[in-house]
């Protein structure tokens, strides 16, 4: 009888430890993780906001990919500047609150969730900036008298 128990407490130990490992493996990964997620919010919200301000200064032009791609921006070149103008305050704002809660994730947490908290907040943030520059960025735009169309000669 003591036989048999003490072959139980020995695979149960195995067993808890086969799962602690698992544990642990997996507990490291989700940390590689959620520092990749830091470096990338980090990474994403400089892009963002250098972006809105090439496009402000005129170095990225009216175009599909880059910048603010409102139909009342892509008027013309003029609301271009002037919508990414007014829009880069609130992206560099909020591009850096979003860069110091990534840093906070990747630096200043002690656990995988509390990494996981501080980008989540550092995401929503970065969304929240985008949607307040496309705001401010339109209405900068309608402001811009509308360029008027060249008429053709009729010879």
């Amino acid at each position: 009888m003591c036989f048999n128990w003490c072959a139980a407490q020995k695979y149960g130990a195995i067993a808890r430890a086969e799962r602690s490992y698992r544990l642990h493996s997996a507990g490291i990964a989700y940390a590689w993780a959620m520092e990749f997620a830091s470096v990338l919010l980090i990474v994403g919200a400089l892009v963002i906001a250098g972006a809105v301000q090439a496009c402000a200064t005129g170095r990225i032009g009216v175009n599909q990919i880059a910048g603010i791609r409102l139909p009342s921006v892509m008027v013309s070149d003029a609301a271009w500047r002037a919508g990414h103008a007014a829009a880069v305050i609130p992206h560099w704002v909020t591009s850096g609150l979003a860069v110091v809660f990534a840093g906070f994730g990747l630096f200043g947490s002690n656990t995988p969730a509390n990494m996981e908290m501080f980008v989540m907040i550092g995401a929503v943030i970065l969304l929240g900036g985008t949607i307040w520059g496309a705001m401010v960025a339109h209405r900068a735009a309608v402001k811009v008298p509308l360029p008027k169309p060249q008429r053709k000669s009729r010879r």
